[in-house]
């Protein structure tokens, strides 16, 4: 009783109402849905940079041309005799960067103290041979292989070699041991030459849970499936009114 009394009394006005009223659930869904469903990870703001940014092209690494790559030859197979192999370890200075030199006199240098590079028996050796690891503007990174008569006591040595251009020329600006083996050479090495910069690590984003779609889902089929449930009944209501006060005639016979 108490709903009749609150409610008007005009059909018209009534349908007005509900009308109304199902708008208003609509559009509090559609806010609670978009309050509620998740956004994703926000990814962690970092500082402003302060200085100015740098717009100077980026260089070209080394170019291995055929003099280079002589060149490069000549140096790795000068410096496997003359400093690993500890033959004239005098000559090898003029092969070596200024961070070999550093902190080392050149007496001991001369007499064979020479940082971080381990002595190799070059009575030993068999072979010397290189590939290309990196390559950077003013730099190369090899693997060197110098590999050991079979029967001997020297192992077959793979270095890893570092060398810079400087004055023009590239020196060696470190060589020590990275792996050995038996005396018979190994087939292949286990680094490749390279030059791309390494991948950035890519910030993680959220992920939407499927279930949080079955909100607007929802949302979307109350707004259709309630309209048409209301004009359904207003037309059955008015067929059924229609029906209630224009009775069928009665047909009259005449005789």
């Amino acid at each position: 009783m108490l709903a009749h009394r609150l409610l008007p009394t005009s059909p018209r006005r009534r349908r007005r109402l509900l009308w109304s009223v199902w708008t208003l659930v609509v559009v509090v869904a559609v806010a609670l849905a978009v309050v509620l469903m998740p956004h994703g990870e926000k990814v962690p703001q970092t500082a402003l940079r302060t200085e100015a940014a740098d717009t100077a092209p980026a260089r070209a690494p080394l170019r291995l041309t055929p003099a280079r790559r002589r060149e490069t030859d000549t140096l790795v197979r000068r410096f496997a005799i003359q400093a690993a192999g500890r033959r004239d370890p005098a000559a090898a200075w003029n092969d070596a960067s200024a961070a070999m030199h550093a902190g080392v006199e050149r007496s001991d240098w001369n007499a064979g103290n020479l940082p971080g590079v381990v002595p190799y028996d070059t009575e030993a050796l068999r072979s010397v041979s290189w590939r290309v690891v990196y390559r950077e503007p003013d730099r190369l990174g090899l693997d060197v292989l110098l590999v050991a008569r079979p029967g001997t006591a020297q192992r077959t040595t793979v270095y890893a070699v570092d060398l810079v251009l400087e004055r023009g020329r590239l020196l060696v600006d470190s060589w020590a041991p990275r792996e050995t083996f038996a005396a018979q050479a190994p087939t292949t090495t286990t680094r490749t030459e390279t030059t791309a910069a390494p991948a950035e690590p890519q910030p993680a984003h959220g992920k939407l849970d499927m279930r949080w779609l079955l909100i607007p889902a929802g949302v979307l089929a109350l707004a259709v499936l309630v309209p048409l449930a209301l004009l359904i009944r207003n037309a059955i209501r008015t067929r059924r009114a229609y029906r209630r006060y224009d009775p069928p005639r009665r047909s009259s016979s005449h005789e």
